[in-house]
């Protein structure tokens, strides 16, 4: 007659469990050293991390023993429970989040274009253009953005008026014939901060 091997004590199928645990949990830290390596795919990396986390969530939870079914009793989850409805909800969650971070990367993206075209670089020159007048209340100031485009603005004060000029600014100069004051503006605008 063929003799049965024993069957498996308690402390047998426990050490089992546990290897088969550890083995999955390799199994997973390897899945998501592999696919963290790579940084760019964005959306697509959170929805790989979610789904192996729940993969191996899945695996280990069935593994471990319910206490409600006795000694070495074990839960089974199946496919139609509640668990896939929660996996569903996180990666739809996922796919909100990416979205809002997709809006305010362009968010972020437009104002940095408009902020480099907004008045940045500031210089002024006070002076005295006239022998008559006391005091430096004629002045010369160069309003550029980050670039050096934009315009300089000179106002010259005698005792009877008062003139005011303007000219446009590109990339640090103008086509109109600039005053040394002007120009002096112009250079201290788009002088270094600090210098």
């Amino acid at each position: 007659a063929t003799v049965s091997p024993p069957p498996a004590s308690p402390s047998m199928a426990d050490a089992t469990r546990r290897l088969v645990m550890e083995i999955e949990r390799r199994k997973m830290t390897q899945a998501l050293t592999d696919v963290g390596g790579n940084r760019n795919h964005g959306g697509a990396q959170e929805k790989a991390f979610a789904v192996l986390g729940a993969q191996h969530d899945r695996r280990v939870r069935a593994q471990q023993p319910d206490p409600n079914e006795g000694h070495g009793g074990h839960r089974h989850i199946g496919e139609g429970t509640g668990f896939d409805e929660v996996l569903d909800r996180q990666l739809r969650r996922l796919d909100e989040v990416a979205g809002r971070v997709d809006a305010l990367n362009k968010l972020h993206h437009d104002l940095e274009n408009l902020t480099q075209r907004s008045i940045q670089k500031v210089g002024v020159v006070r002076f005295n253009p006239f022998a008559d007048t006391g005091g430096d209340q004629s002045f010369a100031i160069a309003l550029l953005d980050a670039e050096g485009n934009g315009l300089v603005l000179s106002s010259l004060h005698g005792r009877t008026d008062t003139r005011i000029f303007a000219k446009q600014v590109q990339s640090g100069r103008s086509r109109h014939q600039l005053s040394d004051e002007e120009q002096d503006a112009i250079r201290r605008a788009l002088a270094p901060a600090g210098a």
